[in-house]
């Protein structure tokens, strides 16, 4: 259920995504093709359409990151339980962090008798810090050993995962950034956001010279 909220949320930010780049490029468009505006103007309308699309793909962006860190925690809370907010349970969590977080990829076993010796111990917090660094470097065999320890959790785990893989395969994260990035227009150059708000206020159209029809909203 957790996935599937999750994956209609992201649907969403996507498709908004979709739509205000195509937005953004029929305004470009519509400006380009503006013989009313000056080419000081159009470079205003242009910085200002810009800037506002930008605005609103950063947005949403945030808005993904932040579900995807969201379930992943409501998951890791479903496996491991809720950690104490003590302040010597949050030098623990994050000491497990440090230490699986110094894992190479190459320290496959390293991590299985960490893992071992934390069952035997009762520790939950390394447990979780090894299997999430598992799950992000491809450790099938901690993977594989935990759900034989826990089968109960084999569910919940895949989900985690799922949405690990989400935040950190490279193929993915190029498509995420693909779907929030816009393309400048060729016009505004190299121009930093702070000056193409200068830019924006350098000329406005008189009352009345935009367009009508939907690019007006």
């Amino acid at each position: 259920m957790a996935l599937i909220t999750l994956n209609q949320k992201l649907n969403r930010l996507r498709d908004t995504a979709a739509s205000t780049q195509a937005n953004h490029r029929e305004w470009v468009a519509s400006i380009r093709a503006d013989e009313r505006l000056s080419s000081t103007g159009k470079n205003a309308e242009l910085a200002k359409r810009y800037l506002s699309a930008s605005r609103t793909l950063r947005d949403l962006d945030r808005q993904e990151r932040e579900a995807l860190e969201t379930t992943r925690a409501e998951l890791e809370r479903k496996i491991f339980g809720q950690f104490s907010n003590d302040p010597s349970a949050i030098i623990a969590y994050r000491d497990a962090q440090d230490r699986a977080t110094a894992l190479t990829e190459k320290d496959q076993s390293k991590a299985l008798a960490m893992m071992h010796t934390a069952k035997l111990a009762g520790d939950t917090t390394l447990q979780a810090a090894l299997i999430s660094r598992a799950l992000s470097a491809g450790w099938d065999r901690v993977v594989s050993q935990y759900n034989d320890d826990n089968p109960t959790a084999a569910g919940t785990l895949k989900d985690l995962a799922d949405v690990i893989h989400f935040q950190t395969d490279p193929d993915v994260q190029f498509n995420a950034t693909s779907a929030y990035s816009l393309i400048k227009p060729q016009e505004l150059g190299r121009h930093t956001d702070a000056a193409l708000e200068r830019i924006a206020a350098e000329e406005q159209p008189n009352e009345g010279q935009m367009w009508g029809g939907a690019l007006t909203a």
